[in-house]
């Protein structure tokens, strides 16, 4: 697990530049929530680096509507309305993901989210973005990610959009 400070780093410099744009409390707020979250279990974490060291990060947890009892997980169940709800119940959250600029577009936020989807115990994931057509949210897209709903409101005070991704099943040989 990476250190939290490393977190808010990789953060900070992937979100400062348009079209995020957000301001370093953000960053701190992330890396707060990583902080306390990287203690629990069922939490995976993947990790792109180089020769310099980590470059990028991306973590997620075991979903189950049975334990999200906070004020956060309350609204997004609102918002997303009960179908919507339902299709992530027992599924795979992943939480944060970011590169460094210097990295964008050399393939690491893809192998990021691969590695936590492959690690997941169940089928399906989500996660929570802005509705900014960010490099993030392209990747989303390219990766077959497809669009579930609202959910609570992102940093820039838009309410969240929520994607889902249904693992296709695996075959044996």
């Amino acid at each position: 697990m990476l250190p939290a400070d490393t977190v808010e780093q990789i953060y900070a410099a992937a979100s400062a530049q348009a079209p995020l744009s957000e301001p370093a409390s953000v960053a701190a707020m992330y890396a707060g929530l990583y902080a306390r979250a990287r203690t629990e279990p069922g939490v995976t974490m993947a990790i792109a680096g180089d020769e310099d060291g980590p470059v990028g990060f991306a973590y997620g947890h075991d979903w189950h509507w049975s334990e999200a009892t906070d004020p956060w997980s309350t609204q997004l169940r609102q918002r997303l309305g009960e179908d919507a709800a339902q299709q992530i119940a027992e599924s795979f959250a992943v939480n944060l993901l970011a590169v460094l600029p210097a990295a964008s577009g050399m393939g690491a936020g893809r192998r990021l989210l691969e590695a936590l989807v492959d690690a997941a115990t169940s089928d399906t994931a989500w996660l929570q973005t802005t509705d900014i057509d960010s490099p993030a949210r392209q990747l989303y897209r390219r990766t077959g990610w497809r669009t579930l709903g609202r959910g609570p409101d992102a940093p820039n005070g838009k309410p969240g959009l929520v994607l889902i991704h249904v693992r296709k099943p695996r075959t044996g040989c």
